[in-house]
């Protein structure tokens, strides 16, 4: 016999089986009662990392408040409110880690049936990378929005 034929013999006789079998069950059960809850993908308000939570409901690029700048004002694109690196780089003065942070959760509508929550995920960049003039990047990630097929769901509490 060999060393793996042995080895597997000996996991085999060692192995309690309905142990295994019952956490197996357990594993199979939470995650399918995760996915019905959350779904299998992350919340969309994860998509985006915030190294930062600003006090404000919205972004404030380079130059606020006197001579704001975006990038998308001055010809260059910004994807998801990120820097299009292609074009520009992230500006780490203020945020070392990843340049961008995001702004408190606020709240739009409220009472209407068009309501929505979310934050803005901003960004400064340094556009172009060479001879280069600071400006910003924004989106608005929506986390809750109300539905009309739903009317007892309220987004705005």
């Amino acid at each position: 016999m060999t060393t793996v034929e042995r080895a597997g013999e000996i996991l085999v006789r060692r192995l309690d089986r309905r142990a295994f079998l019952r956490r197996s069950a357990m594993t199979v059960f939470g995650f399918t009662a995760a996915a019905a809850v959350q779904g299998i993908f992350p919340s969309r308000a994860f998509a985006n990392s915030c190294e930062s939570i600003s006090g404000f409901n919205a972004c404030h690029p380079p130059g606020y408040p006197n001579s704001p700048r975006w990038c998308a004002d001055m010809g260059y694109t910004c994807i998801q409110g990120n820097c299009y690196t292609q074009q520009c780089r992230y500006n780490f003065d203020q945020y070392h880690t990843t340049g961008c942070w995001c702004t408190q959760k606020s709240c739009m509508n409220c009472g209407d049936p068009s309501a929505y929550c979310g934050y803005y995920h901003c960004c400064d960049c340094n556009c172009p990378p060479t001879n280069p003039l600071a400006c910003g990047c924004k989106q608005f990630i929506v986390t809750c929005q109300q539905s009309a097929s739903r009317p007892d769901f309220q987004c705005c509490t």
